[in-house]
């Protein structure tokens, strides 16, 4: 009768450490690489810039059910994230020194699932979102070493699809504090969008711009470094 009684304090003690879980918000800060795959890597090769590029990222999800008490293995949320590549710059004619740059900017609501809500040394987590993506293209000449001006420059959004598994890990043994870094890989999918074509792309000697536009359906690999403080 007593190890009955032991035991039930035992399990009613650890049911009431809520704090002992992931069980209120996730936020998390990153550095993104992302690799253009098949038909669309073909299609946006060019001899002036690379088609891998870097970027930084941010996202917030949160418990939904914490206002509650309840657990959830399930969070909320956004993700956004801003990545860019310019090209080398090059000459056209005699009067111009420019160079192309390209952004794209997401911002998306998204879930995250945690298999297992307890803080350990290693975790898993799982992120799927859809929404917005803006591809920005600006042409730029260089004046002088100091003074730049953006000759043209064009901007097109379309839907995007992201799916990624994330290792979570912590750098020293013992566990104070649920902050972790973690290692991410992905997919990502869009809708066609018009993007420039980098290796047309020319300025006339009357200052004309040609602006040739392919239409692509980006798709993406990509990897993240994060860092997150889990509640």
């Amino acid at each position: 009768m007593p190890y009955k009684i032991i035991f039930l304090l035992l399990s009613i003690s650890s049911f009431g450490q809520v704090s002992d879980v992931f069980e209120k918000q996730s936020v998390a800060f990153s550095l993104n690489y992302n690799s253009p795959l098949g038909q669309f890597r073909e299609k946006i090769k060019s001899q002036y810039s690379p088609e891998n590029s870097l970027g930084f990222g941010f996202s917030y999800h949160r418990n939904p059910l914490f206002k509650r008490g309840d657990l959830s293995s399930v969070f909320i949320g956004f993700e956004m994230e801003v990545d860019n590549i310019s090209q080398k710059e090059f000459k056209i004619a005699p009067f111009y020194d420019v160079k192309a740059s390209y952004t794209t900017f997401g911002f998306r609501p998204s879930i995250k699932y945690f298999p297992v809500l307890l803080p350990k040394k290693n975790n898993l987590s799982f992120t799927a979102s859809a929404g917005p993506k803006w591809y920005k293209s600006s042409l730029i000449e260089a004046l002088s070493e100091d003074e730049v001006v953006t000759l043209f420059s064009n901007a097109n959004s379309t839907l995007a699809f992201k799916a990624e598994i994330s290792y979570l890990f912590h750098l020293r043994e013992k566990i104070k504090h649920r902050n972790y870094y973690s290692l991410s890989i992905g997919l990502e999918k869009d809708k066609k969008v018009k993007l420039w074509d980098k290796d047309k792309l020319t300025i006339k000697i009357d200052s004309k711009i040609i602006n040739p536009e392919i239409v692509v359906s980006p798709f993406y690999l990509y990897a993240k470094l994060s860092f997150n403080i889990i509640q």
